[in-house]
C-alpha cells in the first residue's frame, strides 16, 4: 500500500539523523488556485496526508508530531526552469483568508484532528518575504555561498546552485528597490515559513520535516525551493528534510518521491 510506503520513508528520513519524538512532520497539502478554487487535487491530497497521520499511529506513540499547511496560490506564476522565464496571470486575488471549507471537511474527519494544527499559507506573501529576506542579505553582503549574484548592465539576477550544480533563478535586481522574484525562491521561503510555524506549534521540538505534495509540473520548482530551504536554515538546523511527492495526475496512480535532506 502506498500509504505505508510514505509512512516508512518518513520514519527512515528521520531516524538517520533524530529521534521521533524530537521531530514534528508537516504535512503540506490542498495546493489550490485562488481564481479556480477547491479542486479534485486539493481533496485527494488532504486525504492522503489525512491516511498518513492515521497509519503513523505507531510513531506518534513514540513521540512524532503531525501538523498540516495549506498553499494557495494567488499569484498565478508559471516558471520554466529550462529558461528561467516566468508568467504571471495577473487576474489571480486572494479570496480565501482561512483554509476553505471543502479542505477542512476533509482534515474533521481525521480521528483527533484539531483547527489549531492546520494553517492556510500564502504564495504572494512567500514571495514578498523571499525577496525582502535577499534584499537586506545582499544590501549586508551577507549572501551565502550558494547564492549567486550576475550582472549585466545595469540589471542582475540572483541565482542558486543546486547540488548537481545546476543554477536555478531566483530573482531579477531591476534595480535596488525592484525584484521580481521566480518560482524556486517562492517554494524556498514557503518551506522556512511552514517549519517556523510548525516549530512554534511544538515548541518542544528541535527539528521538522515536510512532505509535500505537488503536481509533476512543479517538480522542478519544488526540488530546486527545497534546497534553498534547507540552505537558508543550515544555521539554525530545524529543517531537517523536504519529502515532495509529484504527481502526474489528480488521484496519485502515478507519481515520483524525492528527498532532500540536510
Amino acid at each position: 500500500m502506498q500509504i505505508e510506503r510514505w509512512v516508512d520513508i518518513i520514519q527512515s528520513t528521520i531516524q538517520k539523523s533524530a529521534r521521533l519524538d524530537e521531530v514534528v512532520v508537516v504535512l503540506d497539502c490542498g495546493h489550490f488556485d485562488s481564481k479556480l478554487g477547491v479542486d479534485d487535487f486539493s481533496i485527494n491530497s488532504t486525504n492522503i496526508a489525512g491516511d498518513i497521520y492515521m497509519l503513523s499511529r505507531r510513531l506518534r506513540k513514540k513521540g512524532l508530531k503531525f501538523v498540516f499547511s495549506v498553499l494557495r496560490d494567488d499569484v498565478g506564476m508559471t516558471c520554466s526552469l529550462d529558461d528561467d522565464s516566468c508568467e504571471v496571470d495577473g487576474r489571480h486575488q486572494a479570496t480565501e483568508h482561512q483554509v476553505p471549507a471543502e479542505i477542512l471537511k476533509s482534515l474533521q474527519k481525521i480521528e483527533g484532528f484539531r483547527s489549531e494544527k492546520v494553517k492556510l499559507f500564502s504564495e504572494k506573501t512567500a514571495r514578498n518575504r523571499g525577496i525582502q529576506f535577499f534584499r537586506k542579505q545582499k544590501k549586508m553582503d551577507a549572501l551565502g555561498s550558494n547564492f549567486l549574484l550576475e550582472k549585466k548592465d545595469d540589471q542582475s539576477k540572483l541565482l542558486f546552485r543546486l547540488s548537481d550544480d545546476n543554477k536555478v533563478l531566483l530573482a531579477d535586481i531591476l534595480d535596488d528597490a525592484h525584484w521580481i522574484g521566480h518560482c524556486p525562491l517562492l517554494m524556498g521561503m514557503h518551506y522556512v515559513d511552514i517549519a517556523a510555524w510548525a516549530k512554534k506549534i511544538y515548541i518542544d521540538k528541535s527539528k521538522v520535516l515536510i512532505i509535500d505534495f505537488s503536481m509533476s509540473y512543479d517538480k522542478g520548482k519544488v526540488n530546486a525551493g527545497a534546497e534553498v530551504a534547507l540552505d537558508l536554515n543550515a544555521p539554525q538546523g530545524t529543517l531537517l528534510g523536504i519529502i515532495n511527492v509529484c504527481s502526474s495526475d489528480e488521484e496519485f496512480t502515478v507519481h515520483t518521491t524525492d528527498i532532500k535532506v540536510a
